[in-house]
């Protein structure tokens, strides 16, 4: 599933779940872009169920989700830790998108995708 703008996302859910990414602190515009490609990517192979939403900020990229199953593998994927109370969120988790963390989620998935292979094999 694409992710839904996250404007019409935030009006039609009541307290998603929040995952946010930070960025390296020299983040210009392009690395903003790729950190959002790279994580629509992530979403893309983790096949999630439900809507979700992108939002891009100077620092930070946020990926609200309406399921929380969703949230918890999206934050599973990036190692990323519960990060206190929020009255606007259900849930919130925080971690870094730098190149080590973009290698370790690159890698794992590869494991994955070759474990399953594997699987259908036998």
């Amino acid at each position: 599933m694409p992710p839904k703008d996250w404007d019409v996302f935030q009006d039609s859910h009541h307290r998603p779940h929040l995952v946010i990414i930070d960025l390296p602190r020299a983040s210009g515009a392009r690395a903003r872009q790729l950190g959002l490609s790279f994580l629509e990517r992530l979403a893309e192979e983790l096949r999630l169920d439900g809507p979700y939403a992108m939002n891009a900020n100077r620092a930070d990229i946020q990926v609200a989700f309406e399921n929380d199953i969703d949230a918890k593998r999206f934050a599973d994927a990036l190692q990323a830790k519960p990060h206190g109370k929020d009255a606007a969120w259900a849930s919130t988790a925080r971690c870094s998108l730098d190149r080590s963390a973009k290698r370790r989620i690159t890698s794992s998935l590869r494991l994955a995708h070759l474990k399953l292979a594997k699987r259908r094999a036998d």
